[in-house]
This record gives structure tokens, C-alpha cells and sequence, in this order.
């Protein structure tokens, strides 16, 4: 796992947010926030800290994005995407979890 995010980090294609929330679902907005922390479309990873389906829903119709939890992340999944974006209290959960 360490590998993998170090591999992402040292290619800039780790982006750390402070925190991603969404009051309803809505593509639109998703899709909005997507361009303007990368404008281009490629395969894109957000790691989040827990299963908010709001989140989830918002995202799931964008055919280039990914989601998951931080505690059930794959070193694959990472390295498959072009982009990875975390929010803070994500990556202090894969601290936690991969850590030991």
C-alpha cells in the first residue's frame, strides 16, 4: 500500500482535500468539483473516510471516477487510477488501518 501511494505521490498525481461533502446527490455538482481540482478527464480514485451515500451517488454516474472507503483500499486501485484524491480524514483512517 505504501508503495503504491508513494508511486502516485512522486508522479504529482496525489491531491489531499479537506473534506467532500454532499447535502443531496447530484452528478452536476460532482462533475463540477472534478474540474476544478483536475480538468483533465482521466481515471480518477476518491478515497473517502466512510460510506456516505450522498457522495457515493453523486459520483457513481461519472464513468472515469472511482470510489471507496480508506479502510477497504487496494495498492491496484491506486495504481490503476491517474489521479488520486483524498480527503484529510481519509487519509488519516489509511493511517490508521495500514499502519500496523
Amino acid at each position: 500500500m505504501k508503495l503504491a501511494l508513494t508511486e502516485r505521490a512522486n508522479e504529482k498525481q496525489v491531491i489531499i482535500i479537506e473534506d467532500l461533502k454532499f447535502e443531496k446527490a447530484n452528478t452536476k455538482t460532482a462533475i463540477e468539483l472534478i474540474t476544478k481540482i483536475t480538468p483533465e478527464r482521466s481515471r480518477k480514485l476518491f478515497i473517502i473516510d466512510s460510506s456516505d451515500p450522498n457522495i457515493i451517488n453523486s459520483f457513481s454516474n461519472i464513468p472515469y471516477v472511482k470510489m471507496d472507503r480508506a479502510d477497504s483500499i487496494y495498492a491496484y486501485e491506486i495504481l490503476n487510477c491517474n489521479c488520486l484524491v483524498l480527503t484529510e480524514a481519509a487519509l488519516e483512517k489509511m493511517k490508521e488501518v495500514f499502519a500496523k
